[in-house]
């Protein structure tokens, strides 16, 4: 659904960062860590996105916040599309009504 909402030139400042590392024993988070990377982020890195680790400090989350490239040229897809159709006819709506996503409650969520 991500891929719909940004499409495919916004993904290079897409960040999945993870968190609750002081939670979790290292080898249990680096054990998720590589089941997200080989299943459900796999297409999204593919596309381009990061994985990053928050671990619970100022210098973790600014080293977040500067990898992602500022470029204002770089708009999101969605942007685009909300500027010439309803929202129901984006790919993040039809990406959403696809998905496991439960479609009624992110239809009442957004589209009001």
């Amino acid at each position: 659904m991500i891929e719909g909402i940004c499409g495919p030139r916004a993904m290079k400042n897409v960040v999945l960062a993870t968190t609750m590392w002081s939670n979790v024993r290292k080898d249990d988070g680096d054990t998720r860590e590589i089941e997200l990377k080989k299943g459900l982020w796999e297409e999204i890195l593919k596309s381009g996105s990061d994985p990053m680790r928050f671990e619970d400090n100022f210098e973790s989350a600014w080293k977040i916040v500067d990898s992602i490239e500022l470029d204002n040229t770089t708009g999101t897809e969605m942007e685009d599309e909300m500027a010439r159709m309803k929202f129901q006819d984006t790919g993040a709506a039809k990406a959403a009504k696809n998905s496991s996503w439960n479609w009624a409650s992110f239809k009442r969520r957004f589209m009001r």
